[in-house]
């Protein structure tokens, strides 16, 4: 969900008295969640040093940093996202030490202001089912690969899946905030192989190997503070609207469907992916 979790400028939200949308999810989700899954991605890509490296949704950084780290300084990471907000966190991040410079750019993923044939390697971390043409994102990455490139990214399985987000799907409409679950759809709407199969093969590509895993993070802080994580997503804004009988009544319906998962005051969630890897066909 990285690039496109700051829709609007979220720097005044005042969603659940929290500050930013892009600040919450740096702070929240990117080192309990984001983080674990860009190791795994990048395990999948084994990154050699020297090479070029795109992460496509960028959001502040996540996947490209730990790239950068990887490819070391003799390599090159382009980190893209169309949010500034996003883009501004991953800018004041400092580098780490022996990793390769990163620029960051904003920009969408169709058109993508970078130059054809110049990456060994494109990421995309939870960014492909926001886009509003797959497929033509999908196009103009490949042409940012070299011929012997690949692809690699990760999707999320299906919404019913993953205990946390089905519990806040479940939370709106008991909250009769049913307006509100669109977001979440659609970031579990690309849990289909065959769907994603198809779109990379309609772009120019040939699936290698795909596979899926799991985390799971450490649940203590959940269900004290279930507002913050909807304040790190574009339901922020949209709840801004809302009264606070609604507010309060969304509080308490979070409460309740956390505790279907708790055990020893830790919630037991996990979230799972599927992992592809592609290349030019």
């Amino acid at each position: 969900m990285t690039g496109t979790i700051a829709e609007s400028d979220e720097r005044t939200s005042s969603c659940f008295s929290v500050g930013s949308v892009a600040g919450t999810y740096d702070e929240i989700y990117v080192p309990r969640i984001f983080i674990p899954w860009a190791q795994l991605l990048l395990a999948r890509a084994a990154l050699r040093p020297g090479e070029a490296v795109l992460d496509i949704a960028t959001g502040p950084g996540t996947v490209a940093r730990l790239a950068a780290e990887q490819v070391g300084r003799k390599g090159r990471v382009v980190g893209a996202d169309f949010s500034e907000a996003m883009i501004a966190i991953a800018r004041a991040k400092p580098p780490s030490a022996g990793a390769a410079p990163i620029e960051y750019l904003v920009s969408p993923a169709a058109p993508l202001a970078i130059t054809e044939g110049g990456f060994d390697v494109v990421t995309c971390q939870q960014g492909l089912q926001f886009f509003d043409d797959p497929v033509r994102a999908l196009e103009r990455v490949r042409k940012s690969l070299r011929n012997d490139g690949r692809l690699h990214i990760a999707l999320w399985t299906a919404l019913e899946d993953h205990p946390l987000t089905a519990s806040i799907q479940r939370a709106l409409l008991d909250s009769a905030l049913d307006e509100l679950t669109g977001f979440l759809s659609k970031a579990h709407s690309l849990h289909d192989p065959g769907m994603v199969r198809t779109l990379l093969e309609k772009a120019g590509f040939r699936v290698e190997r795909e596979a899926s895993a799991d985390i799971v993070p450490d649940g203590s802080w959940y269900a004290s503070d279930g507002p913050r994580l909807l304040a790190a997503s574009p339901m922020c804004t949209r709840l801004n609207g809302v009264s606070e009988d609604q507010r309060n009544a969304l509080s308490r319906a979070l409460a309740a469907q956390f505790q279907r998962y708790e055990h020893d005051g830790k919630l037991d969630l996990h979230f799972a992916a599927n992992f592809y890897t592609a290349v030019p066909a």
